[in-house]
Order: structure tokens, then sequence, then C-alpha cells
């Protein structure tokens, strides 16, 4: 359990402080509307193949396209 919680923490700090890091090298050198297109893209591939690979079906093209307007 020990062991665990120790994971966990070095998860966070790992997570949190390469999100800092990349953040900085972002403003130093693409415009921000780019960084955060880029941002949300990743995160929503990241968020796409973790449910495919948990079992969930692809998205229709009708909520692409819902997605895509949003």
């Amino acid at each position: 359990m020990k062991t665990r919680i120790w994971l966990a923490l070095l998860a966070v700090y790992f997570v949190w402080g390469s999100t800092y890091l990349v953040i900085r090298f972002a403003v130093e050198t693409l415009p921000p509307f780019l960084s955060g297109g880029l941002r949300f893209l990743v995160s929503g591939a990241i968020l796409l193949i973790w449910r495919r690979a948990a079992g969930d079906a692809m998205p229709t093209l009708r909520q692409w396209r819902s997605a895509a307007i949003v």
C-alpha cells in the first residue's frame, strides 16, 4: 500500500512538472492559439485511445461533426 502511494505521488510530480516545462517552451516558441489547439488535440487523442482500449465504440460521423462544430 505504501508503495502505491509513493508511485501515485511520483506520477503526479512527473505529470505536473512536465506540464509546466512544456508550457514554458510553448510560450517561448508557439503562438497562443496554436499551443492551445495542440494541447486539446493531444489530450483528445489520448482520451480516444484510452476509451477505445477500454472497449468503447468509435464515435459516429454525426458525433464527430457535432464535436467539430463545438
